[in-house]
């Protein structure tokens, strides 16, 4: 039996899933602020920093409780001052943020009015939703509570505390981490999962007018026109296609590391994707002529300024190390897409409006379709462009070394 008292109690069986996890944690936190009073106190002056206010240390009073309104079911933990009140929502491994979502924040403004603050503290930076004030990991909380027992000495049972939340995984990762190993199983549905409902969102585009986007692309009847792109070079879903121009594919960018890139949240995960694609080998002696086009230089201007919720990457000109073969991104996280989804229908529906809006960011200004126009000329050569491009940049003789 473990001589750590909070170990000790959670072996209990009353205290061995998840939900009753929660609530002792916010009980033995309760307990612990109460019991260190100088504690809860660096705890309101650490949450501050959190929001940028540098407040001058207040010897406040303050009362510490766990659950502490039923009109609050959300709500795990309250700390009330007279001219503050923090309310905490805590979130561990393996529990959906969708389930504790809105932190009853219009409640706890009429119980605490112009006073109250909102924290979520989670076990991974993916838990959050950015609708709180401050917004910690349980990591976060471990290293806090560090510093505070190296500068003020061990407390009572602040150690203890600490103690326990690494043990619950909560503390800092290691190598291999809680999350890792509670991710594997559902990760590997990830795949098969996304595959499904890539090929029902191609279904729902075969009844959608692509007209102006084959327009980009020339006749799909020419090559393959829309096709699933199964998992390969870490991307997985659409590709509108043919023989004589980029491809566009989008989907989910699930690995980058044969993109050269990262996503674009790491802690959020894959990306939803568009790229423009120059893998296709009748098209890759074009691709100098194309980058360098004035319509191309126009659509990097307008993604760059007006791209609305997607990222848009650079990656020809801007980003390093430089992808030709793909040299333009539209992304933004794939959680963002799905989140809030509760069923196989709805995502559908969502993933299928997400492509088509990608696409019409893509489209909205002309500039492909001037350079479809161009590439498609029975007079078109790759000879005498890419000349051009050769002498003026100096170091695109072949245009995929390196």
């Amino acid at each position: 039996m473990s001589d750590n008292l909070f170990l000790s109690l959670h072996a209990c069986p009353a205290f061995s899933d998840r939900k009753h996890t929660t609530l002792f944690l916010s009980e033995i936190l309760a307990w612990v602020f109460r019991q260190n009073p100088s504690l809860g106190v660096s705890v309101f002056e650490f949450l501050a920093i959190q929001q940028g206010f540098q407040e001058p240390r207040k010897e406040r009073h303050i009362v510490w409780r766990a659950h502490p309104d039923q009109r609050l079911p959300r709500v795990d933990l309250v700390g009330e001052a007279s001219d503050l009140v923090y309310v905490f929502e805590f979130r561990l491994w393996g529990g959906d943020p969708a389930d504790r979502s809105g932190m009853d924040r219009a409640i706890a403004e009429l119980l605490w009015p112009e006073k109250v603050r909102t924290v979520v503290v989670a076990a991974g930076r993916h838990q959050h939703d950015g609708d709180a004030d401050v917004e910690l990991t349980w990591a976060d909380v471990c290293r806090f509570l560090d510093n505070w027992i190296r500068n003020h000495g061990a407390g009572v049972h602040v150690g203890d505390l600490c103690e326990y939340l690494r043990q619950q995984g909560l503390g800092e990762p290691a190598p291999v981490s809680t999350e890792a190993i509670l991710s594997y199983l559902p990760g590997r549905k990830l795949v098969p999962a996304l595959e499904r409902l890539f090929r029902e969102v191609a279904h729902d585009l075969a009844v959608v007018d692509l007209a102006r986007l084959y327009r980009v692309l020339g006749n799909p009847e020419l090559g393959r026109g829309l096709r699933l792109h199964r998992l390969r070079g870490g991307r997985l879903g659409l590709k509108f296609s043919s023989r004589r121009h980029p491809e566009v594919f989008v989907g989910a960018l699930l690995d980058g590391s044969e993109h050269l890139v990262k996503f674009s949240d790491e802690h959020l995960g894959p990306d939803f994707a568009l790229i423009l694609d120059f893998h296709v080998r009748p098209v890759l002696p074009r691709l100098a002529d194309y980058v360098y086009s004035e319509p191309y230089t126009r659509l990097r201007n307008r993604l760059a300024r007006d791209a609305g919720e997607y990222e848009f990457v650079d990656h020809f000109f801007a980003s390093r190390p430089r992808n030709e073969r793909h040299p333009l991104y539209l992304r933004r996280p794939l959680v963002r897409v799905l989140a809030g989804s509760t069923t196989a229908s709805d995502q559908r529906c969502r993933l299928t409006e997400e492509v088509l809006g990608a696409l019409d960011v893509l489209l909205r200004g002309g500039e492909l379709e001037e350079l479809a126009a161009r590439f498609s000329r029975p007079d078109y050569g790759a000879s005498g462009p890419l000349r051009v491009a050769r002498a003026r940049t100096g170091h695109l003789a072949n245009p995929f070394r390196g």
